[in-house]
């Protein structure tokens, strides 16, 4: 089990921060919560403190890497310790290979999402966390993208996710919502789907 504990009297602008989450080996947690709750930013504290143990797809866009195309990223990301099979199979299942001559700054969003969940995916971590995996994404990737995380939860990885639309996450998932009470971001009510 994998336990991620966030303590700080000022995490947000507004407000602090006592939640613990926990996840277990193949285990799938689904983080819920209002719009502009804190989810997103305690996500990005939580891999601050453990990028060894963490991988994390964020919501934010692919300015992180200069414009090149997609093919030169590919030659350029085989170098860097990825799990290779993974990196293969993922980026032939969102179809990147037809689109290896696009520039990154010409790829739609779902394009870019489909990109960054090959990337992060494939660098081998206990546990992954994606922040609103599914925003942009067709249904072709959608799916997809169920079976890659089916096949990293087989392989015993744990996945944390936010997600608004919980009809789209893999059953059996864990689900945990957060709020805030007494201008302190908490956890609220858990439950399984």
């Amino acid at each position: 089990m994998y336990r991620f504990a966030v303590h700080d009297p000022a995490l947000l602008p507004h407000a602090g921060c006592r939640v613990d989450v926990s996840v277990e080996s193949g285990e799938l947690v689904a983080i819920v919560g209002d719009n502009g709750v804190g989810k997103t930013t305690l996500l990005q504290r939580i891999f601050r403190d453990n990028r060894e143990t963490v991988g994390l797809v964020p919501q934010a866009g692919l300015d992180f890497f200069f414009d090149r195309t997609l093919g030169k990223l590919r030659k350029l990301y085989q170098y860097t310790g990825v799990n290779r099979d993974r990196f293969d199979l993922s980026w032939e299942a969102f179809n990147l290979h037809r689109k290896e001559d696009r520039y990154l700054s010409g790829l739609s969003g779902g394009e870019a999402q489909a990109l960054k969940l090959c990337l992060v995916l494939s660098i081998e971590r206990p546990v992954y966390f994606l922040d609103e995996p599914h925003q942009h994404l067709d249904p072709l990737a959608r799916r997809c993208m169920a079976e890659l995380m089916g096949e990293l939860r087989k392989e015993g990885k744990g996945i944390v996710l936010v997600e608004h639309n919980l009809e789209l996450l893999p059953r059996p998932a864990t689900v945990i919502q957060l709020l805030q009470r007494e201008n302190l971001l908490v956890v609220g009510d858990t439950w399984t789907i």
